[in-house]
């Protein structure tokens, strides 16, 4: 059966910590600040500044999942219920804005035209 409290990773981590959770969006601000603040003014600072994203992303939604596969898994476990509405109710909200700016911050960098068009 599936241990339901620990998931396996398969991906070494290079932006976050390598044993970084999270239990609210006040833990995954920092790292989102500090994506807004970095320049972008060479194409090798962009595209590491991508894949820093994207890892923070896939750790966000990966717990998202974790959490709601928690819940349809043990419908009887409040614990688990109330661990997938706060993400939804409480992260998921404050991530939209946040996603806007910094996607918005990659396509006004002029360095973005010059990373490979058959990668990003």
């Amino acid at each position: 059966m599936l241990d339901l409290e620990r998931i396996p990773r398969e991906y070494p981590r290079r932006y976050l910590p390598k044993d970084f959770t999270f239990a609210s969006w006040e833990e995954l601000e920092p790292f989102f600040r500090e994506l807004e603040g970095r320049g972008l003014r060479m194409a090798a600072e962009a595209e590491r500044w991508l894949h820093d994203l994207s890892e923070l992303l896939a750790v966000i939604f990966e717990e998202r999942s974790v959490r709601y596969i928690r819940m349809t898994c043990d419908t009887a476990n409040k614990k688990y219920e109330q661990a997938y509405l706060k993400f939804v109710e409480e992260i998921e909200p404050k991530l939209k804005p946040v996603m806007r700016n910094l996607m918005k911050k990659f396509v006004e960098t002029p360095v973005a035209g010059e990373l490979p068009e058959d990668r990003y």
